[in-house]
């Protein structure tokens, strides 16, 4: 058994430039100062206490040592590279980690007592472990900061100033916060704001200081606490104090910047199924749920109202094992944001009646079921309707309502779901968001442990099919996609092969070449015998300049192709999943009615030109409205009109301290834009049924194409924005805790004004990549190469020429690149060469 035990090194003093100081000008000089650094480090002492034997625990001398060299050494002549505070704390952490390698957790605090003026001191304190997992908050605090401000309940009270000592603590997300020296820039706000403000009491002063450090430190912020001292309120007291604590969640909500209004609360549901087709009992009790009154066995719980449930987030979807009890299929989980009018115990009631209505029956506890509703949060309240006398433990939870739910800390299959919507939602009990509350579950999970696995389903759809509405179509298949993060186990995966049908005259590589059926199902064999997992059919170019194709043209080149498919005699082409690839609904209802079972949209909704035409938010809602309808994957592309236009991507700067260009950060705002829309909200599109393509070729300069080849895995990366270093609106998208306005906001034509938000837009999403034989890769081919002869002559070689289908070999190494960039899937014309490329670059890199 281990233990966190403490060996502490508290109080190091340093004489030592840092860049900070203590008064805000724009003075560029840091004049030496005091710094104390205090370690913590979390050791287990068991084995140091039993055998009386130090060399088994931390030298002391050694710890003192790393912290001297560190904060010894010469500083740069140039200030500009002065390390703030926090960085100082991560090169400590380092150091002490290095030159002590039992040690797998040390807490580092850097405090500078005179780093704000008139306060005891100002510091950081950071948490790291040697894996590199930054799990918990970074604690920056201000400590004994006196002002003076107008403050009482009495008139007399308000006739001149009274002292009051603030103690301030603001945990930040080290994955995203902006890094500069906040301190001499946040007191003087704060300290204009309260000398512009009369306050009654010392609770709204509170209040109002919190909310006022939010608004000036919102990216990363997570919590704010306020501990407040008057002196001068009791003459027979030291000091009156109160302490206030406030997440990011209790100013905002879940899901929306504007709260919800009166009467609506928001909730987190989590969703399991491993009982027959458990995609399909997800999507049927989610529909049910919204629409309750629909079903005449609600009737008792809604009363006959409508809208008493709206779903306005969702999370992936993930295969997981069983727990509890072994022995049982593998549950498929998920999670969902709702706001409801509903009561906490009226929402449990209605989520158990869903569950009935779906054809869960009593079974074994823990045991295998159709589905199973949780309330995970409500609000962030705490709630428990047991008696006192039945809390003592979880045995008697059954007709009774707990949340936070009681076994959610010890469950990745909930904290892994509700990170991906809500992970900066503060736990009321253990006081930490849940991204922390995860990162902590998987470091203590034993490595030999199953992983979850993130997955796609693709419904089954035929010319007979009436699965629209309430009632969902089954599940034809589903793809398990590249292992997760953070998974001990991680297992093998593979990356999904998509082929490439074009039914057009025009298309740049096979245009022509399957415009009649025997042709285009020739293909179709070939392909599916050489291992695609996909077939996308198009019947409209997307090559510069290709002729406009009417929508009943564009309906009658690919409607024909997917009948054919679907009435195959051969079973495996059959039954092979098919995308279509359209940006107009009205194909897509066709295609999909005809058999297709997933959407692949170049423009992703928002319909072809740039800047956005003025049809492009009925477009978009369409599209919306007709992937959330038959519960079908999409592919929403990154592009910017015309593929051959609009390649400037100058006005996203460059990253400091990072090599990837700023294609990577136009694609990451703009399709992230669009992603958000379509996901979030009431209406909004599964998460899980989301895939991303950041559109190689698709108004790209040669080496954007490059650059993204090489830096795909950051377009879906778990990275915020930098605030500084991106200038632009990204508008959020509409979220019903609201009713939607007539017009949603307006999509960027361009970047304009500083972020609203650092989260990662596209974090987390499936990455399709189509490079195949594309205009780039014969750019690259025709330019000559040079190398040297015996004698150091510079040798020129002639580059060569080449049509789209002589590009074989330049597209392997795309697919290659792709397969170590963790692509899920790739879009190739040569299935069976690609899928040699895949399986060899999946022995390498997965």
């Amino acid at each position: 058994m281990s233990h966190e035990d403490h060996v502490k090194v508290n109080g190091l003093s340093f004489t030592m430039q840092v860049k900070h100081k203590p008064w805000s000008n724009d003075d560029q000089s840091y004049p030496k100062q005091t710094v104390k650094v205090s370690v913590d480090i979390v050791h287990d002492i068991t084995t140091a206490a039993a055998s009386d034997d130090y060399t088994t625990s931390v030298d002391y001398v050694t710890i003192c040592a790393a912290v001297q060299a560190v904060c010894n050494r010469e500083p740069p002549a140039d200030t500009q590279n002065l390390s703030l505070i926090e960085e100082l704390a991560e090169e400590l952490a380092a150091a002490c980690m290095k030159d002590s390698p039992n040690i797998w957790m040390v807490i580092i605090e850097v405090e500078l007592p005179k780093g704000v003026l008139s306060a005891g001191g100002a510091g950081v304190r950071i948490t790291r472990t040697r894996d590199g997992r930054k799990s918990e908050m970074d604690c920056f605090y201000i400590k004994k900061w006196q002002v003076r401000t107008f403050i009482g309940a009495h008139e007399h009270e308000l006739r001149e100033s009274q002292p009051i000592v603030i103690d301030l603590s603001i945990d930040r997300d080290p994955k995203s916060y902006k890094r500069f020296d906040i301190f001499p820039w946040l007191t003087t706000a704060l300290q204009k704001f309260m000398e512009l403000n009369v306050y009654r009491t010392a609770e709204t002063i509170a209040a109002e200081l919190i909310k006022k450090s939010f608004e000036l430190l919102k990216e990363g912020t997570s919590s704010v606490t306020v501990e407040l001292s008057k002196p001068v309120a009791l003459l027979v007291a030291d000091t009156a104090q109160i302490t206030l604590t406030r997440s990011k969640f209790d100013l905002e909500g879940p899901s929306s910047p504007y709260g919800n209004p009166p009467g609506v609360s928001f909730s987190a549901i989590a969703i399991g199924s491993n009982v027959g087709d458990r995609f399909k009992n997800i999507e049927t009790a989610l529909r049910v749920l919204e629409n309750p009154s629909n079903e005449s066995a609600f009737d008792t719980i809604t009363k006959g109202n409508a809208g008493l449930v709206t779903v306005t987030n969702t999370s992936f979807m993930y295969e997981t094992s069983p727990m509890y009890v072994l022995g049982q299929p593998n549950f498929i989980n998920c999670a969902c944001m709702v706001t409801t009018t509903l009561s906490a115990t009226e929402l449990l009631k209605l989520l158990k009646a869903v569950e009935s209505f779906v054809g869960r029956v009593p079974g074994e506890r823990f045991g295998p079921r159709i589905v199973d509703l949780d309330v995970i949060t409500f609000n962030s309240e705490t709630i428990d309707t047991r008696s006192e006398t039945e809390r003592e433990n979880l045995e008697n939870l059954d007709g009774h309502l707990v949340v936070p739910h009681p076994r959610m800390l010890e469950r990745e299959f909930v904290l892994r779901p509700l990170n991906d919507i809500i992970p900066d939602w503060l736990h009321p009990h253990v006081h930490a968001p849940i991204r922390i509350l995860l990162d902590r579950l998987l470091q203590s999970k034993p490595p030999n442990e199953p992983p979850m696995s993130k997955v796609i389903p693709f419904p089954s759809y035929n010319p007979e099919s009436e699965n629209f509405g309430i009632h969902v179509p089954s599940t034809l298949s589903y793809w398990v996609l590249p292992s997760l993060a953070g998974s001990p186990g991680s297992s093998k995966t593979r990356t999904y092969l998509m082929a490439t049908l074009n039914t057009t005259p025009d298309s740049f590589s096979d245009g022509g070449l399957h415009t009649d059926l025997t042709a285009a199902m020739s293909f179709v064999s070939k392909s599916v015998a050489g291992g695609a997992d996909i077939i996308d059919i198009g019947g409209y170019s997307t090559r510069p300049g290709a002729a406009f194709v009417s929508i009943e043209e564009e309906i009658k080149r690919v409607v024909p192709v997917i009948l054919a498919i679907r009435e195959s005699s051969d079973e495996k082409i059959s039954t092979i999943l098919i995308s279509i690839d359209t940006f107009r609904p009205e194909v897509a209802r066709a295609a999909v009615r005809a058999g297709a079972n997933c959407i692949n949209d170049v423009h992703a909704f928002s319909g072809p030109g740039y800047p956005p035409p003025a049809n492009w938010e009925a477009n978009f809602a369409n599209m919306r409205d007709l992937a959330r309808s038959l519960a079908v994957p999409v592919i929403m592309m990154h592009s910017r009109g015309d593929a051959g236009s609009n390649k400037d991507y100058s006005d996203y700067p460059k990253r400091k301290r990072s090599n990837v260009g700023q294609v990577i950060d136009g694609i990451r705002i703009e399709l992230g834009q669009k992603v958000q829309r379509a996901i979030q909200g009431s209406g909004g599109v599964r998460r899980w049924l989301v895939m991303v393509d950041p559109g190689v070729g698709f108004s790209k300069t040669t080496e954007d194409n490059l650059e993204i080849l090489r830096h795909a895995s950051s377009i879906t990366a778990d990275e915020p924005f930098d605030r500084d270093l991106v200038p632009f609106t990204f508008q959020q998208a509409i979220v019903s805790t609201r009713s939607p306005p007539a017009a949603l906001p307006p999509l960027l034509d361009r970047p304009r004004e500083p972020l609203v938000t650092s989260q990662p837009s596209l974090a987390g999403f499936p990455l399709l990549i189509g490079a195949s034989r594309k205009s780039f890769l014969g750019k690259i081919l025709s330019q000559p190469s040079r190398s040297s002869n015996s004698e150091g002559k510079s040798l020129e070689h002639p580059g060569r020429e080449t049509n789209p289908n002589e590009r074989v070999y330049a597209t392997a190494a795309t697919v290659a690149c792709a397969v170590q960039q963790g692509a899920a899937v790739v879009r190739v014309h040569d299935v069976e060469e690609m899928a040699d490329v895949v399986k060899i670059a999946s022995a390498l890199w997965i």
